[in-house]
This record gives C-alpha cells, sequence and structure tokens, in this order.
C-alpha cells in the first residue's frame, strides 16, 4: 500500500464512498480523500492499494459498504489488510542539465486528449513555463483544470506530469534553476484550490499527489529513466498504453515539467560572458528544437 495513504488506512474506521468500480480498479472517497483499490493488472497510483485477489473489487463493484481504517478496508465480508507500504515518490540518480535535456527530447509535445478549444491554453502554459512566469502559468491552469472527459480529464493528466516532473526533478540535477520554484508554485497552489470543483474527485487527487512529486507508478519510471539516461522508449510507451490518451498527455506534462527545470541554455552559454540571463526568452530553449 502507499505511504500516501497511510493515514487513512491506520486511522480510525470511517465509511468510504464508491466513486467508480471497474474490473482491474476502484476509487473510494473517504471525506475529501482518495484511496484507489487496484490489482496487479492496473497501473499503480500514488494512493493506489494494491491486492492480489480480486474478491475486494468484485465486491466494491457490487456497491456493497466500504470501510476504511485501523489498518485495514473492509467491504462485507471481504477484507483487505496492509502487509506492505511502498513509497510513490520516486528515488532519483544524480544527473547534469546537459545529460537531462539529450534524453527528455525523446518525450512527446502534445496532449492527444485535449479538447480542441482547450489547445491555446496549453500553448500558453508553454510559454508561461518557457519563460518562467508564475501569473500567467496559473492562468493557463485555471483553464486545463477539467478539460476533457473521464475520471482523469486530458488536461489534468497534463498538468500533473508537469508537476510531477517539476517537484521531482530537481533532486536529480547538480545545478538547480533558481527561477523554477515560482511557477512551480503557482500551479501546484492552482491545482490545490480549484480542482475539487471543477474536475472529478480522483483526478482532483491525483493532481494533489503530483504537487508533492507523488506520481504514478509509471510514470515514476520515466523520470527514473529520465534522470538515469536508460530505458526512456521502454518507460514512455509503459505509460503511453495507461488509459485511453491518459498516458501521453501525461508524457507531454512530463515534457514541460522537464523544461521548467532545466536551464534555458544547458550547455553552458548561461555562463559566457555576455550571455542574456537565464530567464530571458531569447535564450534557446533546450527542447525547444523538437516542438512544432
Amino acid at each position: 500500500m502507499s505511504t500516501a495513504v497511510a493515514e487513512l488506512l491506520d486511522g480510525p474506521a470511517r465509511a468510504a464512498r464508491t466513486l467508480a468500480a471497474f474490473d482491474h480498479a476502484a476509487y473510494l472517497a473517504v471525506d475529501a480523500d482518495v484511496i484507489a483499490l487496484v490489482d496487479r493488472e492496473a497501473a499503480a497510483l500514488p494512493n493506489s492499494v494494491v491486492v492480489a485477489d480480486p474478491a475486494p473489487l468484485r465486491a466494491i463493484a457490487r456497491r456493497g459498504p466500504v470501510v476504511v481504517g485501523a489498518g485495514r478496508l473492509t467491504c462485507g465480508e471481504v477484507e483487505v489488510v496492509v502487509r506492505r507500504w511502498w513509497e510513490p515518490r520516486p528515488s532519483l540518480p544524480v544527473t547534469t542539465g546537459n545529460a537531462l535535456a539529450a534524453v527528455a527530447r525523446a518525450l512527446p509535445s502534445r496532449a492527444p486528449g485535449l479538447p480542441a478549444g482547450s489547445n491555446g491554453a496549453a500553448q500558453r502554459l508553454e510559454e508561461a513555463v518557457r519563460r518562467r512566469e508564475p501569473g500567467a502559468a496559473a492562468d493557463a491552469a485555471k483553464a486545463l483544470i477539467g478539460a476533457g472527459v473521464g475520471l482523469t480529464p486530458a488536461g489534468d493528466d497534463l498538468l500533473a506530469g508537469l508537476l510531477a516532473a517539476a517537484c521531482t526533478l530537481p533532486d536529480a540535477l547538480t545545478e538547480r534553476c533558481a527561477d523554477t520554484l515560482p511557477v512551480v508554485d503557482a500551479v501546484a497552489t492552482t491545482c490545490r484550490e480549484l480542482a475539487v470543483d471543477r474536475t472529478p474527485l480522483v483526478s482532483a487527487a491525483l493532481l494533489g499527489h503530483a504537487a508533492d512529486g507523488r506520481p504514478s507508478a509509471p510514470a515514476a519510471r520515466v523520470l527514473v529513466a529520465l534522470a538515469s539516461g536508460r530505458g526512456i522508449d521502454a518507460a514512455m510507451a509503459r505509460l503511453a498504453a495507461v488509459g485511453g490518451t491518459s498516458g501521453r498527455d501525461l508524457l507531454a506534462g512530463i515534457r514541460l515539467g522537464t523544461r521548467l527545470v532545466l536551464p534555458p541554455a544547458p550547455l553552458g552559454a548561461s555562463d559566457a560572458p555576455g550571455s542574456p540571463p537565464a530567464n530571458d526568452p531569447t535564450v534557446p530553449d533546450p527542447l525547444r528544437e523538437e516542438l512544432p
């Protein structure tokens, strides 16, 4: 079970509300929090309880009453007991901006699940990231929250990918970009304040976890591959296979988050005499050459 839901599982027993139930996953609301009960066929989310036996999922699908707490989850006579905890925040190897930029060019630049009317907001977010403009980034995030369909709309997936990358990759970099934090904080604050009222509760919870640096397991593998420089194609393929477009929308967001944590000129140009400051929009973007 994920440590992100430790307080819910170890806390007092409380009734949970079933938000959605499928063959391989069920989503439960405990007050304002969400637990994802999944089997090994589903992608492990940062708030997941992973079960080997499908019996709990079948019981929840029948809409039986669910109780969470005291170290277990029960649905009628079916009980899930905590056996092992896992940490959803990835542990990343140390890398450099140059190495990260080289690997990140493999990431896709577009979120295919975005509705046509949201493409402008995505472009504004991209520009705000490039220019390091917190206010513009927050405004674009407002327009993207809830944009799309399903339990995790494409706009949310794009933002979750950005936040997951921007909140974890700095831990791996030998050099930090000082003007990253205001933009990350602006997007994270916007998502925390608005998502509950604008998007499904499942997606709002995942945005909160992304802002804390806790992505899904497939997204975490992409972040590890970016930092290590190994296995990026396999990690991307695995994430891209999640959902209809959800995984690919996350990948586009991870690309934006990676761009945000990189210095605008990672090849040393920003250190050269007479170079423009790091937040100058005329400085070449390390990932720009791959964008349309």
